[in-house]
């Protein structure tokens, strides 16, 4: 499972990556605002927008926060990476 914390600035990338890693059911692209939700994790440190973490579906306690690319290639090589399910994904 996967899960980040976004602002509306990164919307439209967001949108395209959910539909890209829509045909992989072990990966969750979600959106959640901070400034309107109380952010109880611990290990999460939101100090400004956008803000994002990546929750591994076998280590959940253990947000890691994401400070790569912003466009939907870097966030697709991330997963390829760092996602508890391997998978592969055709060429964007």
């Amino acid at each position: 499972m996967v899960i980040f914390l976004i602002h509306s600035t990164l919307a439209p990338t967001w949108e395209e990556l959910g539909k890209e890693m829509k045909s992989h059911e072990n990966v969750v692209i979600a959106k959640f605002d901070a400034t309107a939700n109380e952010v109880d994790v611990p290990g999460l440190a939101v100090q400004g927008f956008p803000t994002i973490y990546f929750f591994k579906g076998n280590d959940k306690a253990h947000p890691k926060k994401y400070e790569e690319g912003r466009n939907v290639e870097d966030f697709v090589k991330f997963l390829e990476s760092n996602a508890h399910h391997s998978f592969v994904h055709e060429e964007l």
